[in-house]
């Protein structure tokens, strides 16, 4: 369908059909809505989480107590699980952070009251030896400043 401004439009019908008490006579109820910029929306959606499946450095997302909300195929081939499997709980469960000048646990005390923290840092995963990782910690604000959690990568 196309707007007066000759734009494409997607709409969606919402059609009811019943009898009527009194009279049995079939009684027809519909609207209409315009969901282009939901649909839109959700197409921006499923091309950036398609981009995001394909990185190769592990990006974990949690929330402001750190658990969990997503991780992309990296991170979860480090903690040795598949696409299929739900990680859930916190990122504490998974990994030990060796923080050196305690610059990293400040940041998280804080909740990322700034909003970015980058050094490198040794992180024992599950049951491995400590390994080197140059992580960058991103607080993920909401549009009125409301703190949804963190992206680490």
């Amino acid at each position: 369908m196309l707007s007066p401004e000759k734009k494409k439009v997607v709409i969606q019908y919402e059609i009811d059909a019943r009898k009527h008490f009194f009279n049995q006579r079939v009684e027809v109820v519909g609207f209409c809505t315009d969901i282009t910029h939901k649909r839109a929306s959700e197409e921006n959606l499923l091309l950036q989480s398609q981009i995001l499946a394909q990185v190769s450095d592990p990006i974990v997302v949690t929330d402001p107590a750190l658990n969990f909300i997503y991780l992309n195929e990296a991170a979860r081939g480090l903690l040795g699980q598949s696409g299929k499997q739900t990680i859930s709980g916190s990122i504490k469960e998974y990994f030990k952070f060796e923080d050196k000048d305690a610059s990293l646990n400040e940041f998280l005390t804080k909740k990322g009251e700034s909003s970015l923290w980058k050094n490198e840092v040794f992180i024992k995963i599950l049951d491995r030896p400590l390994e080197p990782f140059d992580i960058s910690i991103q607080t993920i604000f909401r549009k009125q400043m409301k703190k949804l959690g963190f992206h680490l990568s």
